[in-house]
């Protein structure tokens, strides 16, 4: 009987929590609840996540020669390797409070 009245109080107290957590993204927040009843406010910076970037990620073709012919002569070149850049996340994003005054 216990084990059910937990199960239902944790569903309860999951159902009214959604509604919070499914808010808008805002760059201030504000306590109304504090240990000495005084309210607090707080200015929100965000830091975007950062990636390590590998210019030669994905091989596509490598360096070939290339050979144009115009009447009797021959022009040879060639063409660099081509590659695709890949990325890999290092740190995640996130945002930091900073206490200010109202």
């Amino acid at each position: 009987m216990k084990l059910i009245s937990i199960a239902a109080l944790s569903i309860a107290i999951g159902a009214l929590a959604s509604p919070v957590l499914a808010g808008e993204y805002t760059d201030s927040y504000v306590v109304e609840q504090d240990d000495r009843g005084a309210q607090k406010c707080y200015v929100g910076t965000y830091y975007p996540a950062q990636y390590r970037v590998y210019p030669k990620g994905v091989k596509l073709r490598g360096s070939r020669k290339t050979i144009s012919v115009s009447g009797d002569r021959y022009v040879v070149g060639r063409d660099a390797p081509l590659y695709i850049e890949t990325r890999k996340r290092v740190k995640e994003d996130y945002v930091s409070l900073r206490p200010t005054g109202c």
